[in-house]
């Protein structure tokens, strides 16, 4: 599970089905990186540590990061 994602929570079939319906609805008002509201950051991490390009470095990955999210 996600780092946001509590460790408490339980799925009840109708119950939790209800509440990820509303929770998808309102998905677009969470900070980029939470919940559906995804980052290029965090994709970008994933990227570089699946494909392992030659000649990479963490300078490239920042520059790319702060180039899709800014700040």
């Amino acid at each position: 599970m996600g780092p946001d994602i509590s460790p408490d929570l339980k799925w009840v079939p109708v119950l939790s089905s209800l509440q990820v319906l509303f929770d998808l609805a309102m998905a677009d008002r969470v900070p980029k990186g939470f919940a559906h509201n995804y980052s290029a950051a965090s994709s970008i991490d994933a990227l570089v540590a699946v494909s392992q390009p030659a000649m990479w470095s963490e300078k490239v990955t920042s520059v790319l990061k702060y180039f899709f999210d800014g700040p």
